[in-house]
Parts: structure tokens; C-alpha cells; sequence
């Protein structure tokens, strides 16, 4: 396993899935994997020009993909539905979320958001037996 450190200061990089540039879904997935071992599948295809439109499409796969869970629980995604619609991703570690926002670099809030827009997804549990991705 690699250490939570790693992971702070990545910088941003729409479609980035390594320790050279992730986007949030991308952090979400190379977090996962090197803490807890946990595999979130890459399904979107987006570039610079509609990555914000599929943060929504991602939104409304995800029952498909994961386990809805109720609350804050290590290796579980965080999404973060936005005022304006778009939907932020970040990953639960020790009840703080890791996240990247655009044109920034990763981080480890203080605390994982709370309220009606907030939900959790493992993957990291079989859905109906076994993976949907699988």
C-alpha cells in the first residue's frame, strides 16, 4: 500500500489516471486502488471541451456501478452534486475527503461535505453478486 502523503499536491489534469495529473474521477480511482485496493472502473470518455457535462452522466450511473452506502466510510467515493449542477467527486479517507478541483492540486479536506447533494458509492463491495464492470 502507498502512503496517504502521495497522494497531496497532485496536480490537475482532465483525464490524468496517475500520479503525474488526475482530474477528480481520476483521483477518486488511483486513490482507491494504492490505499485500500479497491478498483473504480474508468467508464467516461471526456476531454477538456465536456468533462463538466459528464460529471452529471457519471451521477446518474453510479447505482448501476457501486453500493449506495449511508455515510462517510474509508475507500467509498464522495459525490458532491454543485448548485450548478455538476458533480464533484472525491474519496473518503479517515472521515476527510481527498479531492482535486479543477486547475488546482489535491487535497485532504478537514471534512467531508454534508447535506441533501452528498451521497456515498463503494465499489469496493459486489453489486448482485458480482461487479457490474466486470
Amino acid at each position: 500500500m502507498t502512503s496517504l502523503e502521495r497522494f497531496i499536491g497532485i496536480p490537475w489534469k482532465v483525464g490524468g489516471r496517475d500520479f503525474d495529473g488526475v482530474d477528480c474521477w481520476g483521483l477518486c480511482m488511483l486513490a482507491a486502488c494504492h490505499l485500500y485496493g479497491i478498483t473504480i472502473p474508468d467508464l467516461w470518455s471526456y476531454d477538456d471541451t465536456d468533462y463538466l457535462q459528464v460529471t452529471e452522466q457519471a451521477l446518474q450511473d453510479l447505482p448501476r456501478l457501486a453500493v449506495r452506502v449511508a455515510g462517510p466510510v474509508n475507500g467509498v467515493v464522495v459525490a458532491l452534486q454543485l448548485s450548478t449542477g455538476y458533480v464533484h467527486y472525491g474519496l473518503c479517507v479517515d472521515g476527510r475527503m481527498l479531492h482535486i478541483s479543477e486547475d488546482t492540486k489535491s487535497r485532504l479536506s478537514r471534512r467531508i461535505p454534508q447535506g441533501n447533494r452528498v451521497t456515498y458509492w463503494d465499489f469496493g463491495r459486489a453489486k448482485g453478486g458480482e461487479r457490474a464492470w466486470a
